[in-house]
């Protein structure tokens, strides 16, 4: 070490300007650097403490130092009443936000004409805004192989959808089944890929087929257009969904806005049957769901209807995730409902009304079983079945929804509102 950088009792520098009457000298194998923990919270010094015996350190970051070679400024401390020179920063760089495509590619399993597969899906990349992603069957001929040799060739990431045909059987299920359920999961996908999407189909005769039709029909009632590619033309089939792609998150987030705390729930899915009327069922996937289109989507809510909020950036997330869920709206924060399902529940509600003289006048909203959702100011209580006050008995078909309840709100499976009136004073309800 140099004569000129021998060690330094404090004080002989300057004093700090954060700090009078501190130097914050420490030394270095190469000299003495100056540390203020002001600076070092602005990260543009070294980290290590102050330490009155100037133990060695090594530079961390840059380093107010003398003439030694160190990283950042070389000019001393500056003189008392002096302002410290300003580091010299780099803007930060320049990015550019990017959206991401998915593609579904369905199609034939005699499906012939590569080129032609070749040229739509080209023409599908090129339109992207960002990186490209594919998502297709396992079939190892016709359209699903040649798309994942498109994919590989074009280096685009792949995922692959395996029909499950031998474990149908153990599952009580029929071998065709495994189609079905595959077409299901690859657009179980696509709802949960962020960014752009689009669904094409390669068939000559979509009207012969049984893969490819339900792939098309189910991709078309969750709110997407398909482009339907054959060989010597395109047709773009339009949606036949119950709600255009983001209304139901537009609305999920107008409720956000009124203070109603929102949660996704599992959607009604078409089923089809060989031979039989197609049936319906629910997203979630259990043939015995009782619920179907009642209940918070787990992968989304793990706690349920506690997991209900108003954050929009959530919201809009989750309905990013499954564009087709149907929107949970938590009842007892600002409202309560009794909700009435059949014709023996509406027949004792209006007996009720009238014994009672109660005049239903606040909001209401058809259900998606066509029975009614009548809005109350909330109670504050959660309330087991409801009871008749002259019998004792359970009321059939009549529910309320206060604290940790959860109904089914517009826009939704055959819902509709009728009116948007201020809510009515709650009926007095025998609970228990």
């Amino acid at each position: 070490m140099s004569a000129d950088l021998a060690p330094t009792p404090a004080g002989v520098w300057p004093d700090c300007p954060h700090h009078p009457g501190a130097s914050h000298l420490q030394a270095h194998p190469k000299g003495w650097g100056w540390v203020c923990p002001v600076r070092r919270a602005e990260g543009l010094w070294t980290q290590q403490p102050v330490d009155a015996a100037w133990q060695p350190i090594e530079p961390v970051g840059r380093v107010r130092s003398s003439a030694f070679d160190l990283p950042g400024p070389t000019s001393l401390p500056p003189a008392p009443g002096e302002q410290p020179a300003q580091p010299e920063t780099a803007p930060p760089p320049a990015t550019t936000a990017t959206i991401p495509l998915t593609i579904l590619a369905t199609g034939g399993r005699r499906w012939a004409h590569f080129e032609r597969l070749c040229e739509a899906l080209d023409q599908a990349a090129g339109e992207a805004r960002g990186p490209v992603r594919l998502i297709v069957g396992d079939c190892p001929t016709g359209a699903d192989q040649q798309a994942r040799i498109w994919a590989k060739r074009r280096g685009v990431p792949v995922e692959v959808h395996r029909a499950r045909w031998d474990e149908m059987a153990a599952e009580g299920k029929p071998r065709k089944a495994a189609g079905t359920l595959r077409n299901l999961a690859m657009l179980d996908a696509l709802d949960q890929a962020g960014g752009d999407r689009k669904v094409l189909a390669f068939h000559d005769d979509l009207a012969r087929s049984r893969g490819t039709r339900h792939c098309v029909h189910q991709a078309r009632q969750r709110g997407y257009t398909v482009a339907l590619v054959a060989r010597q033309r395109v047709e773009i089939l339009g949606r036949e969904g119950r709600a255009e792609p983001g209304a139901l998150r537009a609305a999920a987030l107008e409720y956000a806005r009124r203070g109603i705390p929102v949660v996704p729930l599992h959607y009604p899915v078409e089923r089809q049957h060989k031979d039989q009327p197609p049936t319906v069922g629910c997203s979630c996937r259990a043939p015995d769901c009782q619920r179907i289109g009642k209940h918070p989507i787990g992968a989304l809510t793990p706690h349920g209807v506690k997991d209900a909020t108003t954050d929009s950036a959530v919201i809009a997330y989750w309905w990013q995730r499954y564009p087709q869920a149907n929107i949970g709206l938590a009842t007892g924060a600002r409202f309560d409902v009794l909700d009435v399902d059949g014709r023996r529940g509406a027949a004792w509600l209006r007996r009720y009304a009238a014994e009672h003289g109660i005049r239903l006048a606040g909001p209401l909203a058809q259900s998606g079983s066509g029975g009614w959702h009548y809005y109350f100011a909330a109670t504050g209580r959660a309330c087991p079945p409801l009871r008749d006050p002259a019998s004792g008995e359970a009321i059939a078909q009549v529910d309320w929804r206060g604290n940790g309840g959860v109904i089914v709100a517009p826009p939704g499976p055959s819902t509709s509102s009728t009116s948007k009136r201020t809510p009515a004073a709650s009926p007095m309800f025998a609970c228990g």
